[in-house]
């Protein structure tokens, strides 16, 4: 199974670098689709019961370097090849199982049948928000996403059918404004979204989700 521009977009996010197609994830309302140097993984979403990320361990290199380092041992004691040869695999034999045993992060993916280690070069804040996010939507846990705008800014997206926001965009945040003269408060629930919803860094490093795009006022819900 590949990700399909057809299906329903729910969120998506790049494992390193922006715009880096060959590296990103998308969740669908159907299933779970990570990309990791041009390969593609896929889960259908109700297949899915727990996701996050661990430490794990290469078991590749622990076992060569378990085979090749007794193999080494002995050649050497018992004088059947190059002395150096021997010593030089013994060491590589060592280093090989200390690099497995230190193994690297893994975004685990665990299914009724089995767990899945998806290795990563490494994790970035937006990374860990979107996992988060996929984690809480799979469990049935609704994240709402909520804004503020002027009752002339309301006035008039009720007008064109859409709000857009400034150039600057538009912060979200995951719990209720309070309420002020002449604005009012919005929600957006992050099902069937046409538009994105960004995480950024601010400057005192907190990551905070923003939309740039036309938010049409079929996803946006009026609550004060």
């Amino acid at each position: 199974m590949t990700f399909n521009q057809d299906e329903e977009l729910i969120a998506k996010c790049y494992l390193d670098k922006e715009g880096d197609n060959n590296n990103i994830s998308y969740l669908t309302s159907t299933s779970l689709h990570v990309t990791i140097n041009s390969k593609t993984y896929s889960f259908f979403n109700y297949w899915i019961k727990n996701i996050g990320f661990k430490q794990k361990k290469f078991l590749i290199p622990i076992v060569l370097g378990g085979i090749a380092g007794p193999l080494a041992a002995l050649g050497l004691f018992q004088y059947y090849l190059n002395h150096w040869v021997m010593l030089s695999i013994m060491m590589a034999a060592v280093f090989s199982i200390y690099y497995g045993i230190e193994g690297g992060l893994a975004l685990c993916i665990e299914t009724p049948i089995k767990e899945y280690d998806l290795f990563l070069k490494k994790t970035t804040p937006q990374l860990k928000a979107f996992i988060a996010f996929v984690s809480s939507s799979l469990s049935g846990n609704e994240i709402g996403f909520y804004f503020k705008i002027s009752i002339q800014d309301w006035n008039k997206a009720n007008e064109l059918d859409f709000y857009e926001p400034p150039s600057s965009g538009i912060m979200l945040s995951n719990s209720k404004p309070l309420k002020e003269d002449r604005h009012v408060i919005l929600e957006i629930l992050p099902k069937e979204l046409t538009f994105e919803i960004k995480y950024e860094l601010e400057q005192n490093d907190k990551l905070v989700p923003m939309v740039y795009e036309k938010i049409p006022l079929g996803q946006i819900k009026k609550i004060g």
